[in-house]
């Protein structure tokens, strides 16, 4: 079985480090002041670590398009989804909205499609049918719109027409 078509890591540490570094600051300033209760500054820290966890674990993106799926994935750990290609009618570069733009798992409303990204407004919208012919949509966040949405066109024309059995 060949290797993947194609292969992309998205990496967001830096916007993760960043928003996680501003959160901390403003967190510290607002919980430093005198006459603050201890269990709101151990919440408040505990919450701060959480997100730092997430955001970190949740901080690179790998999309990979096959002659089988096209799948995303947060890596090291994390959610993802993959695709059967045979069930792809076609691929475009869409934007999100700029409120989605600090990524995560997310239903990206008006279309009712479902999304996974790291960071930035870019993205691939899949639009596929489900086992029942329902047709769905999905959107892989990418800093590369361009490359995902040629590789996933040119691997449905390779696949070639599907065959009724």
């Amino acid at each position: 079985m060949p290797g993947p078509a194609y292969r992309h890591r998205q990496t967001s540490y830096p916007q993760a480090l960043v928003i996680t570094a501003a959160f901390a600051v403003l967190l510290f300033g607002l919980l430093s002041r005198p006459g603050r209760v201890v269990i709101v500054q151990v919440l408040g820290i505990g919450a701060l670590g959480l997100y730092a966890l997430v955001r970190l674990a949740w901080a690179a993106f790998d999309t990979e398009v096959t002659a089988e799926h096209v799948r995303g994935v947060f890596r090291p750990f994390g959610p993802g989804r993959t695709i059967p290609l045979d069930a792809i009618t076609s691929a475009e570069r869409v934007e999100f909205p700029w409120y989605f733009g600090s990524g995560g798992w997310m239903r990206i409303p008006g279309t009712g499609a479902w999304a996974l990204s790291t960071w930035g407004p870019d993205a691939v919208l899949v639009h596929w049918r489900d086992r029942r012919g329902r047709e769905k949509g999905f959107h892989f966040g990418t800093d590369d719109p361009d490359g995902l949405a040629a590789a996933v066109t040119a691997a449905i024309e390779a696949a070639g027409p599907a065959t009724e059995e």
